[in-house]
């Protein structure tokens, strides 16, 4: 049995590098079944954060150092949210206004979830939910602003979308 040389292993990844990372083209269907079970996974974790321990932020983190975020301990904010965090997940499904879409959801699950750490009760367990979140509203604001007019890209949005989704989760 004969092993590669070490010198070639430099070179069989510069080789594989130099074709480039990019994403690859995505069917209408798989996108549909990602965004359908990302959907259900984002609205699952808005059910899973009320009630709150205690009426204050006594040990802020995040944003919670420069926004006072009591008001979701308020009986009416895990409805409204529960509401938005809906209305925005259909959006998503059937992609609607994904530029604003995604920043809302992205922006709720941050406050939720920086509320519940901000009690002392750190928890890292939805992170990656709130990342990808954070991803596809980076990746939806380059496509609207610079990607879809540059000529070298040929492929649809959603295929950048599961591209670096998939980039966060490897991360």
């Amino acid at each position: 049995m004969t092993f590669p040389s070490m010198r070639s292993l430099p070179a069989r990844i510069k080789s594989w590098a130099e074709c480039g990372f990019r994403p690859i083209a995505v069917t209408s269907w798989e996108w549909f079944l990602m965004r359908l079970f990302f959907a259900a996974l984002v609205m699952y974790i808005f059910t899973d954060w009320h009630p709150y321990q205690f009426a204050s932020q006594h040990s802020p983190t995040g944003l919670a150092r420069f926004v006072d975020l009591t008001f979701l301990h308020h009986p009416a904010a895990y409805s409204s949210m529960l509401w938005v965090a809906g209305i925005c997940s259909v959006a998503y499904v059937m992609s609607w206004g994904l530029p604003v879409v995604l920043p809302v959801l992205t922006l709720a699950n941050t406050l939720v979830r920086t509320y519940a750490n901000s009690q002392g009760f750190t928890h890292h367990g939805y992170q990656l939910i709130t990342l990808t979140l954070l991803m596809q509203t980076l990746v939806v604001w380059w496509w609207y602003l610079r990607g879809r007019k540059n000529p070298d890209i040929t492929l649809p949005l959603a295929s950048y979308l599961v591209y670096y989704s998939q980039g966060v989760v490897a991360f």
